[in-house]
C-alpha cells in the first residue's frame, strides 16, 4: 500500500494564529535605561499585526 500526499507550493508558511491575534506575555517585562528601571510590566501583550497590502 502507497501514500501519496498532495505538495501545496507556497511562498511562506501558513500562519499558527490569525492576523490580528493578541495574548498576554507570560513574563515580567523592565526596560532600563543606565542600569535604572525605566518601566516595568506584567501585563504585556503580544500582538501579530495584520499583513501588509501593498496593492492598496
Amino acid at each position: 500500500m502507497t501514500t501519496t500526499m498532495a505538495v501545496e507550493s507556497v511562498p511562506h508558511p501558513s500562519l499558527v494564529v490569525p492576523a490580528g491575534h493578541v495574548e498576554p506575555v507570560p513574563r515580567r517585562i523592565r526596560g532600563l535605561i543606565g542600569g535604572v528601571v525605566a518601566f516595568g510590566t506584567r501585563r504585556a501583550l503580544y500582538v501579530l499585526p495584520t499583513p501588509y497590502d501593498s496593492t492598496a
